[in-house]
């Protein structure tokens, strides 16, 4: 009896061995199979990553052509009011003889840049904004006044305060005055009355090299007269009548 249970015992043993190791061997060919999958589709990837850098400069044009990502058209300026107001300041300029240069849609990527901590995020920001109408210093295009025209948006959307508190820090750690006009203060005399005051205040900067003028003495007669602070930097002698002004 005892012998028949010892066989029991030993054949069962035999069978669940005989079982555990076709298991082994399903999920090893299971993994194998995923295995050879996935470098199937590693190097198709890898091959088509080749086909496209194989690609000559010729096949590359013809593929941007036929894309259909393309952007429609809009109208250059962003609202009817922002035209409004960029022909009012060319009118001021004209009519006054301001000696600046105009600009409109400036991206802040063109008037600063990061510092040495920058990242492609900080880039990316400074260029996904712009200016309305920047202007200018004469010749050395030097920003003196950004002009930025609110609409009634600006108060209420959240996004929109948080771009606009970036714009006026950016502006103001860097020296460079901000005008921002609302509706209803978007008229000739009221900008005319502004920029008087901003341009009247802005430094003046030097034509050839676009560095500050400052004052300064002719050493034989004591007549004082603007010069170039890059004199002695930039090897920079122009130089201005003490009465310039920008308007």
């Amino acid at each position: 009896m005892e012998f028949l249970i010892v066989c029991i015992i030993i054949g069962y043993l035999l069978y669940k061995n005989n079982s555990l190791k076709k298991s082994l061997s399903n999920l090893t060919q299971k993994i194998n199979r995923l295995t050879i999958e996935k470098n199937n589709n590693v190097c198709s990837n890898q091959n088509s990553t080749l086909n496209q850098n194989s690609k000559t400069i010729e096949e590359r044009i013809d593929s941007i052509k036929k894309s259909t990502y393309y952007y429609k058209e809009k109208d250059f300026w962003d609202s009817s009011l922002e035209k409004e107001v960029y022909f009012y300041i060319n009118n001021f300029i004209k009519n006054k003889s301001v000696k600046v240069e105009i600009l409109p849609h400036v991206s802040l990527r063109e008037i600063f840049k990061p510092t040495n901590d920058f990242n492609n995020k900080n880039l990316k920001q400074l260029s996904s904004y712009h200016i309305d109408i920047l202007l200018l210093s004469e010749k050395s295009f030097v920003p003196l006044v950004a002009i930025e025209i609110d609409g009634s948006h600006h108060e209420l959307d959240d996004k929109q305060r948080i771009r606009d508190a970036f714009k006026n820090s950016l502006f103001e750690r860097n020296g460079i005055q901000l005008l921002r006009l609302k509706p209803d203060n978007c008229n000739y005399a009221f900008i005319e009355s502004e920029l008087t005051k901003l341009l009247s205040t802005a430094p003046i900067y030097c034509p050839e090299c676009g560095s500050k003028m400052i004052e300064k003495s002719n050493n034989k007669t004591g007549e004082k007269f603007l010069g170039c602070s890059g004199f002695l930097s930039l090897d920079c002698r122009h130089s201005k009548s003490i009465n310039y002004t920008i308007i």
